[in-house]
């Protein structure tokens, strides 16, 4: 299919669920190396993970989520690194 339509490049919505990364995987382990692929955070402000505590935990209560998630920078891209 990638060569009948010419495709150079896919482009997915990341996910963060088991089955998600593990169907990314099979999918980049499909993909001839001249075709790019790239997987973007684009529902999120920030990838899931960066604003934690500073004991590494997530937030349980939201007001110093948010103190923290305010100081975090958002990157100029959100594309997941491959």
């Amino acid at each position: 299919m990638i060569n009948k339509y010419k495709i150079d490049a896919i482009f997915e919505l990341a996910d963060i669920t088991p089955f998600s990364k593990e169907r990314s995987q099979g999918i980049r382990n499909l993909i001839p190396k001249n075709v790019t692929y790239e997987s973007r955070y684009d529902p999120f402000l920030l990838p899931i993970g960066t604003v934690m505590t500073p004991y590494d935990t997530a937030y349980k209560v939201y007001t110093p989520f948010l103190k923290a998630t305010v100081k975090s920078t958002v990157p100029k891209t959100n594309t997941v690194p491959i």
